[in-house]
């Protein structure tokens, strides 16, 4: 696969030559520059299609989620703006947004762009995640569960819902439930760690400290492993 990429880097390098103001030629070398991980290049290749074609949505939205994965968040977010500014519906565009407002600490804006993000595609799984990840800075457990819970049914086998569901049930005080959760996480991928770690919390608090160390003793294992 690699070597179908940079193949089609050496194509587009040629129609370049043959015509420097070929756009999509530009953005088609961008995406497998992009698909190579040389991100400095895809974004550079990036720029000289928005130089050519300053209303293009999706250049500009691909740009930006680059600079997230560089951490340059403050790029990212004038990309992802102009995005938005060009095709207001476009929920990617306000998730991604979102991601880089989060990466950068800024959780309320981050919040802001998921909930626009969910109001124009409901179905759009990763903003429910990326907003619990946002809302357990602020502790709002409630919107919390919400969120998971839409997640699970947009996707039953969603072991990160479950165990993010189950540790706000216990930071409520329902262990079982925080228990029932980090189970079926831990039945659905039995190599997550943190479902280990979030069910031992609950069982510590039932008093089970006996299956709390087994769970400790397992997440360590695991964590160890994946090093």
């Amino acid at each position: 696969m690699t070597g179908d990429y940079t193949r089609s880097i050496s194509d587009y390098d040629k129609a370049i030559i043959l015509n420097p103001n070929d756009a999509e030629a530009y953005y088609n070398r961008g995406m497998a520059h992009y698909k190579l991980g040389n991100f400095d290049k895809a974004i550079d290749d990036f720029g000289k299609v928005i130089e050519l074609d300053p209303n293009d949505a999706l250049t500009y939205h691909n740009r930006g989620s680059l600079y997230t994965r560089q951490r340059k968040y403050n790029k990212a977010i004038v990309d992802c703006t102009k995005a938005i500014e060009l095709e207001p519906a476009n929920a990617v565009a306000y998730h991604n947004r979102g991601v880089a407002y989060s990466n950068s600490g800024d959780n309320d804006n981050a919040i802001a762009d998921y909930d626009k993000a969910i109001e124009l595609d409901p179905k759009l799984e990763m903003a429910y995640h990326n907003r619990v990840l946002a809302l357990s800075t602020k502790g709002d457990h409630d919107r919390i569960i919400s969120d998971c819970t839409k997640a699970i049914e947009l996707d039953p086998r969603n072991a990160v819902a479950y165990s993010n569901r189950g540790l706000s049930y216990f930071y409520k005080g329902d262990n079982n439930k925080a228990i029932a959760d980090c189970t079926k996480a831990i039945e659905l991928d039995p190599t997550y760690a943190l479902a280990y770690n979030n069910r031992a919390q609950a069982y510590r608090a039932i008093g089970e400290d006996h299956k709390a160390v087994r769970d400790l003793d397992k997440s360590l294992e695991l964590q160890i492993g994946h090093r």
